[in-house]
């Protein structure tokens, strides 16, 4: 019988608890970053990478509007990624996991009729996507800070 850590003894007793579990990454001549998974109630993963933690999936394909209004509807604070989020998810989306090789919408506007994407597939970033279109969704919200 394995033995019981006090860590699996604190989620069985508390089972909303969220653990960390904090790791590193090096890529190439980077220095570290600092890359944190939580292990939730539901047991879905939620990455925590600098300020923001990432949702532990995509959320699907969809235009600029409805994919502002899908990671709302999650509430709890979550919400589309600006740009450099996004891209911050790019540069550890190894670590992350679970990103297509395809566009990702931010919440950065170009202007009324465009707005910032991220290519997962080489990381290329632009404002040349119409709201209109269809581009894959992945929700963040900030770290909630102890007061």
């Amino acid at each position: 019988m394995k033995q019981q850590t006090a860590l699996d003894w604190l989620i069985e007793q508390f089972p909303r608890i969220e653990t960390i579990v904090a790791y590193n990454v090096l890529e190439q001549a980077k220095q570290m970053e600092r890359v944190e998974h939580m292990k939730t109630w539901e047991n879905k993963v939620i990455s925590k990478i600098y300020n923001f933690e990432v949702y532990h999936k995509d959320l699907g394909i969809m235009n600029w509007k409805d994919a502002k209004k899908a990671c709302e509807e999650l509430e709890e604070g979550w919400r589309l990624p600006n740009k450099e989020e996004l891209n911050l998810m790019y540069l550890d989306k190894e670590v992350i996991g679970g990103f297509a090789n395809d566009y990702y919408w931010s919440s950065t506007e170009f202007d009324n009729d465009y707005a910032w994407l991220q290519g997962f597939s080489n990381g290329s970033q632009g404002s040349n996507s119409s709201k209109g279109g269809k581009c894959n969704v992945r929700a963040v919200r900030d770290i909630k800070q102890n007061k």
